[in-house]
């Protein structure tokens, strides 16, 4: 089993982009996690 990691670093987030990251089209056996933080 491969298990691939990939990490998007988004800085001042919005409304909207937090929306859009949760509507993607992921392909079937894709994990996603988004976490959020305030600097």
């Amino acid at each position: 089993i491969r298990i691939h990691n990939r990490m998007i670093l988004v800085s001042k987030s919005t409304q909207q982009t937090m929306e859009a990251l949760t509507r993607l089209d992921i392909a079937a056996g894709v994990e996603i996690e988004i976490k959020t933080y305030d600097n």
